[in-house]
């Protein structure tokens, strides 16, 4: 039985099995049917929208979501601020708001105790991550440049599970580290409210994001962001601007430990400066992230559906507003770039006489055997770590060319 037939028995007119429809390499993707035929396309993030039209991103229906870009519209998640706000959450130490940030540090020294580590570090930058460890969230970037980073004056605290290679980096660094990383391996709800309200800094260094959640949490708790510019993080956080005082985070635009350790070490460096830091936390939680916006948002889209189907309105329609295909290379260009070598730290150390702080600058432990440690426990870099699967042919018009070659997307 052909493949028109069997669409026959199912319902489905056989004329849609065509290049302009669902046929793609020989075969039926119903998705693709569904980018081909709707009356918009939607996507979490306006930037993921841009990145899905491009063959790094696009699963191999890049062409495809390229020619129907004038209804492509991207609409950021939002975030339920009834469970995710430190002026009122249940789960922290002690509340908070914009107008008295003196309960954060109550929660800075609860997440210490917590992660089992020394009181002493109350006076270090703690950066926080909570995710699951898949090769998505960029670990292996955090694997490149993890002796790197711990050589600057922080602490790292982690919460997540999920594949056992990230896993045991994580489970190294704490071993190699002792009192300066503390690595909880787990889901937990509570360990995750804990740690985006005692950490100064939240770290998200991902390959691809389509919206991402953590970063905008963050931003209400005060806490920082340091993010990969992808997707809905690229959206959500805004460089930190000193000449004007704007901005609500740090981003890098590279995918490379190097571009990393540079956002670090300015995270970091402004973090010595009250005063920088106090406006930085500030205008995070300032922003709002909350359903309201994109509630408004697809409302909006559905209505502007109805009408392009001839259906009367229901409400005022606003202008839908697209998506740009062009990406932000000008951003990129004006990312800083690291020297080649040991570049001089830009973070101002702490000083001998405050606690441990001149002593904690340093691998606790000769950092060759650490290192070592490190490298035994995972085998990160030596692995494949896949983002999207890249796809040679231009689906837009599926012909004969290049139909034996089958896109990681099809649908048999």
């Amino acid at each position: 039985m052909c493949i028109r037939d069997r669409l026959e028995r199912v319902g489905l007119p056989p004329r849609l099995f065509q290049p302009e429809g669902i046929e793609f390499y020989g075969s039926v993707n119903f998705l693709k049917g569904g980018l081909v035929y709707s009356d918009y396309l939607t996507t979490v993030s306006r930037k993921y929208a841009q990145e899905i039209q491009t063959k790094e991103f696009g699963h191999g229906l890049d062409g495809v979501v390229r020619k129907r870009a004038e209804r492509l519209v991207g609409v950021l998640n939002g975030v339920d601020y009834t469970a995710w706000n430190p002026a009122k959450d249940e789960l922290i130490a002690a509340n908070y708001s914009e107008e008295d940030l003196s309960g954060k540090q109550v929660c800075k020294q609860d997440l210490l105790e917590v992660f089992a580590l020394p009181h002493e570090h109350l006076r270090r930058p703690v950066i926080g991550i909570v995710s699951r460890f898949v090769d998505q969230k960029g670990f292996d970037l955090i694997a490149e440049q993890a002796h790197e980073l711990m050589k600057e004056d922080l602490v790292l605290v982690v919460l997540g599970t999920g594949d056992r290679k990230y896993e045991k980096l994580f489970s190294a660094l704490a071993a190699a580290y002792p009192g300066r990383v503390g690595l909880k391996i787990a889901y937990d709800n509570v360990l995750a409210h804990k740690v985006e309200a005692g950490a100064d800094i939240f770290m998200m260094p991902s390959r691809y994001e389509p919206s991402g959640l953590n970063q905008m949490y963050s931003l209400k708790y005060g806490t920082v962001p340091i993010v990969r510019a992808t997707g809905g993080l690229d959206d959500s956080i805004e460089p930190f601007d000193v000449e004007h005082g704007t901005g609500t985070g740090f981003k890098f635009y590279e995918y490379s430990g190097e571009a990393l350790l540079y956002a670090v070490e300015q995270a970091l460096h402004h973090y010595m400066d009250e005063r920088d830091w106090t406006r930085i936390q500030l205008n995070g939680m300032a922003k709002d992230f909350s359903w309201k916006r994109p509630a408004e948002e697809y409302a909006n889209l559905y209505e502007a559906a109805r009408a392009g189907r001839g259906f009367a309105p229901t409400r005022k329609v606003a202008k839908v507003e697209k998506v740009e295909t062009a990406e932000k290379e000008a951003e990129a260009k004006r990312q800083p770039r690291r020297r080649a070598g040991k570049p001089a730290r830009a973070v101002a150390q702490s000083t001998p006489g405050d606690g441990q702080a001149s002593q904690a600058a340093e691998p606790l432990g000769p950092e060759k055997d650490s290192r070592q440690a490190v490298q035994e426990s995972t085998e990160v870099r030596e692995s494949s770590v896949e983002g999207p699967q890249k796809s040679e042919p231009d689906p837009g018009n599926s012909g004969e060319a290049g139909r034996n070659q089958k896109p990681a997307a099809t649908s048999n």
